[in-house]
């Protein structure tokens, strides 16, 4: 993004060089960093506004990762048809191959993403089978679908981030295909470790895990990890 170009980024301006010795200014991502703050805050007080469980909350950072993977494959179509994510030029024939290079980017993606979703969900499956609060016959009705509704907050945010940072601060321009396919597994790392961290609890201390402590140290352990991955993913994707 070039500097005379409008944006909602705060100021703290910041050279950055690319490979094609142009200087474009790397600034804080507020507007993002806000809408995370926000969304993870709304999950937590849904938790306690809905009388939720730990499952509840571990199932929401289940279903942000298809967020993230949806997201992710946006931005390697938005940045084969509008960037130049290989870095050799402009030229038809170069954009033909980015295009291409990004389907296929895209079923890569896919699949992998796939993966991460199942590992979680049987992680989810081992550790919450047979406890007393889970009704297995209800399962639906009282765990995945308020979990779906409040992962409402972190599909908004992600896509909130993904116009404002992607499109409107038009990282898709510096954006390269390594960063692309590489960055969103880092951000699934984080909401891992929420998905981790509550089945180990609800597994091995139950007791402690029914606690709204133990929801609100995981909530916070996920916000911290999240926002410093996507701190390192606006750096990566600006071309640092």
């Amino acid at each position: 993004m070039s500097t005379d170009t409008p944006s909602n980024y705060l100021a703290d301006d910041e050279a950055v060089g690319l490979a094609n010795d142009e200087v474009v200014t790397l600034r804080k991502p507020a507007a993002s960093v806000l809408a995370l703050l926000i969304a993870n805050g709304g999950v937590a007080l849904c938790y306690f506004a809905f009388d939720l469980g730990l499952l509840q909350l571990a199932v929401i950072y289940w279903w942000e990762c298809l967020w993230i993977g949806v997201f992710c494959v946006l931005k390697l179509l938005v940045a084969a048809f509008l960037g130049d994510p290989y870095g050799d030029g402009d030229g038809e024939l170069s954009r033909l191959g980015s295009v291409v290079s990004a389907i296929i980017g895209v079923w890569f993606v896919g699949a992998k993403f796939l993966g991460v979703f199942l590992v979680l969900g049987f992680v989810l499956v081992g550790a919450f089978q047979g406890l007393d609060d889970v009704d297995s016959g209800r399962i639906l009705e009282t765990v995945v679908g308020p979990a779906l509704a409040c992962s409402m907050l972190l599909l908004f945010a992600h896509g909130f981030s993904f116009y404002s940072n992607f499109i409107a601060g038009k990282e898709y321009a510096t954006a390269r295909s390594k960063a692309l396919l590489s960055l969103p597994f880092r951000r699934c790392v984080a909401l891992a470790a929420g998905v981790i961290l509550a089945a180990i609890g609800a597994h091995f201390v139950p007791g402690l895990a029914e606690t709204a402590g133990f929801a609100v140290l995981v909530v916070l352990v996920k916000l911290l990890w999240d926002s410093r991955a996507h701190r390192k993913e606006r750096q990566a994707l600006a071309g640092l």
